[in-house]
């Protein structure tokens, strides 16, 4: 697939579906050095299967900080984008 600059200054749109917006990132480059002003962020949810070990041990974590398994998973990810960054 062929990728073509997108015009700095020009709103990215918006996506009628996730495969829409797949196909948009996948098909156009950006200045690398253009600022990020004006990108809206988008919150999505994603789907992950654990084991039951996984699980009990999140739990156990979140029972012992006093937070929703949510919120120490949401936690985790944080942590791991920061140290992978």
């Amino acid at each position: 697939m062929k990728r073509t600059t997108w015009p700095k200054g020009k709103p990215i749109p918006r996506f009628a579906s996730y495969a829409d917006e797949v196909s948009f990132w996948h098909s156009h480059d950006f200045d690398e050095d253009a600022d990020e002003k004006g990108w809206e962020e988008v919150a999505r949810s994603e789907a992950i299967h654990l084991d039951g070990a996984d699980v009990r041990a999140l739990i156990k974590i979140a029972k012992r900080k006093r937070v929703s398994v949510k919120q120490v998973v949401e936690q985790f990810i944080r942590d791991g984008i920061r140290k992978a960054s």
